[in-house]
C-alpha cells in the first residue's frame, strides 16, 4: 500500500500580498484551514484555502494545503491542479518536492482503479516521483512509493506478456485444429480418399466377404466345441 501524500501546514505566504491587513487577514484565513484541515472539516477548510488564494493568489503554501484537502475529500483531478501551480510557483525545494511526490501518489492511486491505462499511471508516478527525489534526495517515503510503484509496474508487464504468450498458444492450437478439419473434409487427403474407398465398396464383394465371415464363424464354433471335421476321399467307384 502506498504511503499517505504529503500535508502541508504553513502560515507563511509568497510574497505579493497589498498591504499589512491583507497579510494579516490572510495570516488568519490559512490558520483557520489548517485547524478545520486537522479536524477533518475538509469542506470549510478548503473555503478558508480559497480565501486566502483571493488575497494572493500566488501563495504556493496555500495552493499546497487546498490540494492537500481536494486529496483528503478523494478529488484527484482538483487535487492535481493546486499541485501543478505548486510547482509553477514555488522556490523552496523541500515544498516543490512534497508537490511532485503528492502528484506520483495521485497517479499511483489512479492507476489502481485504471486497468486500460495502468501501465502509462504508472510510468507518470514513477517519473512524479524521481522529480521528488531530485529535490529531495534523502526522502525515505518517496524512495519507498518509486520502488513500489516500479514493482507494479514489472508485475503488470509480466502479467500482459504471459496473456500474450497465452493467446499466442490457444491461436496456434486453434490453428492445429483447423488444419487438421480441413484435411478430413479435403477429397484429396489419403485419409479421405481411404474413407471414400471404404464407402464405395461392390456390394457383391461385401456380400461375398459377410459369407467368408460367417463360415470361418462356424468353424470356430466347431473348433471349440471339440468337434474336428473328418474329411474323407472321395470314392470314385
Amino acid at each position: 500500500m502506498t504511503r499517505l501524500f504529503y500535508i502541508l501546514f504553513v502560515l507563511l505566504f509568497a510574497a505579493g500580498v497589498p498591504d499589512a491587513a491583507a497579510q494579516t487577514q490572510q495570516w488568519k484565513l490559512m490558520h483557520q484551514g489548517n485547524r478545520a484541515f486537522r479536524n477533518n472539516k475538509f469542506d470549510d477548510a478548503a473555503d478558508y484555502y480559497r480565501a486566502a488564494l483571493k488575497t494572493n493568489p500566488k501563495d504556493a503554501r496555500a495552493h499546497f494545503n487546498l490540494g492537500d484537502t481536494y486529496l483528503a475529500k478523494g478529488d484527484m483531478k482538483a487535487a492535481m491542479a493546486e499541485y501543478d501551480s505548486v510547482v509553477s510557483l514555488e522556490k523552496n525545494a523541500v515544498v516543490k518536492g512534497m508537490a511532485f511526490h503528492n502528484r506520483g501518489y495521485i497517479y499511483q492511486k489512479q492507476a489502481g482503479t485504471n486497468a486500460k491505462e495502468k501501465q502509462q499511471l504508472l510510468r507518470k508516478a514513477i517519473e512524479e516521483y524521481k522529480n521528488a527525489l531530485r529535490l529531495r534526495p534523502n526522502d525515505d517515503g518517496t524512495r519507498y512509493n518509486l520502488a513500489l510503484c516500479q514493482k507494479q509496474l514489472r508485475d503488470e508487464q509480466n502479467k500482459q506478456n504471459q496473456q500474450q504468450q497465452q493467446q499466442k498458444q490457444q491461436q496456434q492450437q486453434q490453428s492445429k485444429e483447423e488444419q487438421k478439419d480441413q484435411k478430413q473434409d479435403d477429397p484429396k487427403s489419403p485419409q479421405q480418399q481411404q474413407d471414400n474407398k471404404q464407402e464405395q465398396k461392390d456390394p457383391a464383394t461385401e456380400q461375398y466377404l459377410n459369407l467368408s465371415r460367417q463360415a470361418e464363424k462356424r468353424a470356430l464354433e466347431k473348433i471349440k466345441n471339440g468337434q474336428p471335421v473328418h474329411r474323407g476321399l472321395d470314392k470314385n467307384w
